[in-house]
């Protein structure tokens, strides 16, 4: 596991405006004088890690931050109160920290922080034009396609079905079910 520290001058600040969140962090390990902080949405993100570590160091107390994009973590070491540290982060935009649940993360918001490194790394790689959900459909066309040459009819149709419900969750604003999509997202 390579760890990076790094202290640098501080960058612009991230634009969280109307309509942007924080990205979300929690506590998970903390000592006197020591405390490592998960970021889990911006894992293996390592400009957002860098960018965060060059602004901590500038926050009073702060005496060294050690960096983990792969793993999604920073380690602060500080003399001071670790609650003024985060406050610190949420005042630069750079996180907040949720208060410490006694409920393990949920599976499924564990693999949402991962996927979404990897759609930043395929709209990078593809220069904005292939995220995630592209890939999921296109896939499922691809794989009915292949079912068709192959004679496989009977597989075409539910393969061609979950492309449809994938694009439709691609683009809740604008498909069919927008308003059915939203009401779902208020329930989670």
């Amino acid at each position: 596991m390579e760890t990076t520290e790094h202290v640098a001058e501080p960058q612009t600040a991230p634009q969280h405006g109307k309509g942007h969140k924080l990205p979300e962090a929690h506590m998970v390990h903390q000592t006197s004088g020591r405390a490592r902080i998960k970021v889990p949405s911006r894992r293996t993100d390592e400009a957002y890690f860098l960018h965060a570590s060059a602004n901590l160091a500038k926050c009073g107390g702060v005496t060294r931050v050690e960096i983990n994009a792969v793993t999604g973590s920073l380690l602060i070491h500080h003399s001071t109160d670790i609650r003024s540290i985060c406050r610190y982060a949420r005042q630069v935009g750079l996180f907040s920290v949720l208060k410490s649940r006694s409920k393990p993360m949920p599976l499924s918001q564990r693999w949402a922080g991962q996927l979404s490194g990897v759609n930043r790394w395929l709209l990078d790689v593809s220069g904005g034009q292939i995220d995630s959900s592209t890939l999921v459909v296109g896939v499922l066309i691809g794989a009915a396609g292949l079912e068709i040459v192959r004679g496989n009819y009977a597989r075409v149709i539910p393969l061609l079905w979950f492309a449809g419900i994938a694009l439709m969750l691609a683009s809740p604003s604008t498909g069919p079910m927008a308003e059915e999509m939203e009401l779902l997202a208020e329930e989670l």
